[in-house]
């Protein structure tokens, strides 16, 4: 049996009837804050499965598990309330059209509050986001494979079906969303000039935002949204003017078309290297409360690092949206904590 293997067994034992003492014990006073990006109806999509969706909202609703929204977990925080019961938050960055068209009917019928992190340039049709336009390229390349290099470093890919160009887009984003714009922005004419083919001015069917009517609608059904900056840059590789335009640009903007809005800023990327310690105060000089990372872990002030107690909201914790049942329950019941601290591990920092 490998550790994988193992791992899973002892998370389907959280399931099972006779595990939730422990985890009525590890959950108590314990929130969770969940993150999704996209959604599919079926097999073969680019985000859930929105019957797995249905799946997990129906599991937490029969354990008695509360859906926070986000700005009564944010209030709490700065309040200091001691959390009661067990709840989770849900999160949805970058607003793709099917956030409406797929999540926001599943969301209501479990009467399940969400906040879904806006990208305003991406809404108003000035841009679409970058690694969409390099997976539109590699699913269309005449070839199957491409050699490039990136910060002095060779990078070299190969694929055989459009499954295998999604993959192989991914590994590129990733080597590219740490290099400087006009890099990246030169990799992708580079992409379309060896393959000959040209990238949209907007995003095409498959990667298209929600609408702002969309939003509006969701609205009205309970949805609300924060800021996710104009662009998607990660802030903590641009200059501090660009990062104050994406930051003020983003709420204002947002503001601009829907009330249900909160004050809680999203991260692009949400790494711990995405980030820098000064972005506390320019969130709160916007007048914005909070900020969410993607670093895993529960939404309370840390227990080490640098941050401030006035700093630590701006830089919290979540965790991503699992493919299992059994995993969800993991981190929902809190057993990831104690997991961690069976294992010799610290608790996490908020390392910025």
């Amino acid at each position: 049996m490998s550790g994988q293997q193992l791992k899973d067994g002892v998370r389907n034992l959280l399931l099972l009837p006779p595990a939730r003492p422990l985890m009525a014990l590890t959950s108590s006073g314990l929130r969770s804050i969940l993150m999704l990006h996209r959604f599919a109806d079926g097999a073969g999509g680019r985000g859930m499965d929105i019957a797995m969706l249905r799946s997990h909202l129906a599991w937490l609703r029969r354990e008695r598990y509360e859906i926070v929204p986000l700005a009564d977990l944010i209030r709490d925080l700065q309040q200091g309330r001691p959390f009661r019961g067990r709840g989770v938050t849900i999160t949805i960055d970058d607003g793709y059209e099917e956030v409406a068209d797929l999540a926001a009917p599943i969301l209501a019928e479990f009467d399940a509050p969400a906040t879904t992190f806006i990208v305003t340039g991406f809404q108003d049709g000035h841009c679409w986001l970058w690694w969409d336009q390099l997976e539109y390229l590699m699913v269309r390349a005449p070839v199957g494979s491409l050699e490039l290099e990136l910060a002095g470093e060779a990078l070299r890919l190969t694929w055989e079906d459009p499954g295998g160009a999604i993959r192989a887009a991914g590994q590129l984003a990733e080597r590219l969303q740490w290099v400087p714009d006009q890099i990246r922005l030169d990799t992708l004419a580079a992409l379309c000039h060896r393959f000959e083919l040209e990238v949209p001015a907007t995003a095409p069917p498959g990667f298209r935002p929600m609408s702002w009517d969309a939003i509006r609608r969701c609205a009205a059904s309970g949805m609300t949204f924060g800021p996710h900056s104009v662009t998607h840059p990660i802030l903590a590789a641009v200059s501090a003017s660009q990062a104050e335009a994406e930051v003020t640009q983003s709420w204002s903007r947002l503001q601009q078309e829907t009330s249900a809005t909160v004050p809680v800023f999203c991260y692009p990327n949400g790494a711990p290297a995405a980030q820098l310690r000064w972005h506390a105060d320019l969130l709160q000089r916007q007048g914005l409360a909070a900020a969410l990372t993607t670093v895993p872990g529960y939404p309370s002030h840390p227990r080490t690092g640098p941050l401030t107690a006035e700093e630590a909201p701006f830089f919290l914790h979540r965790f991503a949206w699992p493919d299992s049942l059994s995993e969800l329950a993991e981190l929902t019941s809190g057993v990831w904590r104690l997991r961690r601290f069976l294992a010799g591990l610290p608790p996490l920092p908020y390392r910025v």
